[in-house]
């Protein structure tokens, strides 16, 4: 079915889909439809001031750092995140709960970045962080208009099959401040090789390598999403 107007396509299965297929536009582990962005394919480098939904949800699923995509730096109470500490309203934010944050090795915690430089940092660990949705723009049976940004859960797949997902979300559990000097000491062992980044005592190996560095297709300008693009959205890192 042709959703007029949207630049998407209801395929036989009901899920929504681009007409033009790349690699990008869906994870394995989730069928959902990923927004495209409107600087090209998900490769090189990592950039602080835009967000990529492909690395994003890659980095959520397998948890692996939002700033360099190796493994995230693990302890013994749980995996290390890097939250805001003020919401956009001024107000302190929490630790627990729903976050669009992937997480983070002990070096990349540290390193600037121009979101948490204007809303301040806090670094914790989190005994649980279960990927348990996706915040995106869903097209009601009536589209092509798409409904606002919300969280979709992963269990409600009739809405999920709807959706162009902008970036996924976990679920923080058993959280606790990660103190600074911990932290230091953990990045410092792993930038000398005494460990691996995503678990302390595991020696490091194989070459470190940015997440979507892989064989691109040739870059394709994003089709149009109905008036408000869910690729432009501002940076959440």
């Amino acid at each position: 079915m042709d959703t007029s107007g949207s630049g998407l396509v209801v395929g036989a299965d009901g899920w929504i889909a681009y007409r033009t297929k790349t690699p990008f536009d869906r994870l394995p582990e989730v069928p959902v439809l990923l927004a495209r962005t409107t600087g090209g394919t998900p490769e090189g480098s990592t950039n602080g001031t835009a967000l990529s939904p492909f690395r994003q949800s890659h980095c959520m699923i397998n948890r692996l750092c939002q700033g360099c995509g190796e493994p995230a730096a693990r302890g013994g109470s749980g995996l290390l995140h890097v939250l805001v500490a003020t919401r956009e309203d001024g107000q302190p934010a929490g630790w627990a709960g729903y976050t669009d944050m992937p997480p983070s090795c002990a070096a990349c915690a540290l390193s600037y970045c121009p979101v948490l430089a204007e809303r301040g940092r806090q670094i914790v660990w989190a005994g649980e962080a279960d990927v348990c949705g996706v915040y995106g723009y869903t097209l009601p049976p009536s589209g092509p208009r798409y409904l606002p940004d919300r969280l979709v859960l992963l269990d409600d797949e009739r809405t999920l099959s709807a959706t162009v997902a902008t970036r996924f979300a976990c679920d923080l559990q058993g959280v606790r401040k990660a103190e600074l000097d911990e932290v230091r000491a953990l990045a410092l062992a792993e930038q000398n090789g005494v460990v691996g980044p995503g678990r302390a005592g595991v020696p490091a190996s194989g070459p470190g390598r940015p997440v979507g560095s892989v064989n691109a297709p040739e870059q394709q300008a994003p089709l149009s999403l109905d008036k408000q693009d869910p690729a432009a959205l501002p940076h959440r890192p």
